[in-house]
């Protein structure tokens, strides 16, 4: 494996996932619950990159690089400095790269899931 340096000096992101927080029997309300706290690095959307997740009814507005976690999916939702909350469309994991990365492109949403904190 090759020693790329992955600075990661761009913020810290929050992985949530989505779970249901409504009352049995009641109309499903979901919600998030913090999975992970990762240092990232912004990455540039190319073209191709933007205009093929078009084609596919998706809009990509941000890419980034952070610690490689194998049980993030595209199921889950990142929290970015600007406090916005992003869905993940696709996740690659580069090849090569030690320690081991993951990269997240990302769709905004249009609406905010609300935080719901983890019992302890």
């Amino acid at each position: 494996m090759s020693e790329q340096k992955n600075p990661l000096n761009d913020g810290i992101l929050t992985v949530y996932e989505v779970i249901d927080v409504g009352l049995p029997g009641e109309m499903p309300k979901k919600a998030v619950r913090q999975k992970y706290r990762l240092r990232y690095d912004e990455r540039v959307v190319g073209m191709n990159r933007y205009w093929v997740a078009k084609q596919a009814s998706a809009t990509i507005h941000m890419r980034v690089r952070c610690h490689r976690r194998d049980d993030v999916t595209t199921h889950d939702v990142v929290s970015l400095r600007d406090g916005k909350q992003y869905d993940i469309v696709q996740i690659q994991y580069p090849p090569d790269i030690f320690p081991r990365m993951m990269d997240l492109s990302l769709e905004r949403r249009a609406d905010k899931y609300d935080v719901v904190e983890v019992p302890t």
